[in-house]
Parts: C-alpha cells; structure tokens; sequence
C-alpha cells in the first residue's frame, strides 16, 4: 500500500516513484550539468565582439554537452513517468518530442560543420532551426505536466513552463542570448531536486520506491 509523505496525500508516485534511485541520481546529474553547461555557454557568447555568432567560435564544447545532457535528462523523464496518472502520459509525449526534435538540431549542426565549413542556411533551415523550435514549446508542455502529474513539485513544473517559453526571446547575436540562463537555472533546481529525491527515498533492494506528492 502506497503512504504519503511529507509533502501530503495524492494519487502519484514522487521522483524515485517509476524508477529506482540509481538511475534517478543520473538523471539528476545530467539536468545539473546541463544547466549548468547551459548558463556557462550563454556567458560566454554574451562576452563575445558583437557580430560573433557561430557554434564553432564560441564556446562549442559546452552547447554540444549542454544540449546533450538536456536531451539525456528529458529521455530519463519519460522512464521515470512510465505509470498510469495525472499528467503522466504529457510528461512522456512531450519529453519525446522536445528530445527528439533537439537532438535534430544538434546533428544538423554537426551536419553543417562537418560537410559545410559551418555554412549552410539548408540544413538550418530544414533541421536545426525547426528542431529547436519544436522543442522549446514541448519542455514547455514537459513542465505543464510535472505540474500536474507531482512527481516533482508542482512550483518546478511552473518554471519549466515560464523559462520553456522565455527561450522564445533567445538571439545569439546579442544579449538576448542571456535568455537562455533562467532556462539552464531551471534545469540545475530539477537536478537537485532530483538528486534530492533518490537520497531520502532510497530501497534495500534497489527496487522502485512508489510514495506520493500532494
């Protein structure tokens, strides 16, 4: 039988709740240091001369594992949301989509590097500005549904949704590139709630722990 804890009573399972806490303390690392890598990458392009505005000028190392480990830590939602519940299956349809679409993002960049000395408005075109655009509103939708679904609390959620949608706002060709820091901000508060969750519901057998938020 399912207890409640602190937080109160509910009808769906916390962060260690649809995955055990092993793999919910890797997800949690992956969220930290994307948004962290993220902040750091935003930084640095807002220090660069005007004018400086491609990937591979500035600060390349961090955007690739940034944007990696978002992607990893929004495949690892999905797993953790693998129960029946209030905004489980939003969690799981978004966080694929935002995943997938980023990660065409990332590969067209590749893509343009590689084959195209960095220049290549086709490949912009057709993968990486889309799959960026897609994807801002699907973490935004992600976090609509950690607000309903309480695996994580409900005010994290919000902030997804808000920082999701400031990305909107984003330019990397002036200071609106900053936008992107309250996004990264985000995504270190879900790692450490994350990393938080595996360490005060922890099993002896390594099996899922299944409590419940409020």
């Amino acid at each position: 039988m399912e207890q409640p804890t602190a937080h109160g009573r509910g009808n769906t399972p916390d962060a260690s709740g649809a995955a055990n806490p092993g793999t919910v303390r890797g997800i949690a690392i992956c969220a930290g240091l994307g948004g962290l890598f993220l902040v750091a990458y935003s930084i640095i392009m807002a220090l660069k001369p005007a004018g400086v505005v491609s990937y591979l000028e500035a600060g390349p190392p961090l955007m690739f594992a940034a944007l990696g480990l978002i992607i990893a830590t929004a495949v690892g939602l999905f797993r953790m949301h693998r129960f029946e519940g209030r905004g489980a299956r939003v969690v799981r349809i978004a966080t694929l989509i935002a995943a997938a679409s980023w990660l065409i993002a990332v590969l067209g960049v590749v893509v343009t590097a590689v084959f195209f000395q960095g220049d290549s408005s086709l490949v912009y075109v057709l993968a990486v500005f889309p799959g960026l655009l897609v994807g801002m509103p699907s973490f935004a939708v992600a976090g609509a549904g950690l607000m309903w679904s309480r695996v994580l609390p409900a005010w994290s959620g919000a902030l997804v949704v808000l920082t999701s949608l400031l990305l909107f706002g984003f330019n990397a060709e002036d200071d609106r590139i900053l936008f992107v820091i309250p996004f990264g901000l985000t995504w270190m508060v879900l790692g450490g709630l994350l990393l938080s969750a595996a360490r005060h519901h922890p099993t002896q057998d390594g099996t899922p722990v299944r409590t419940q938020h409020a």
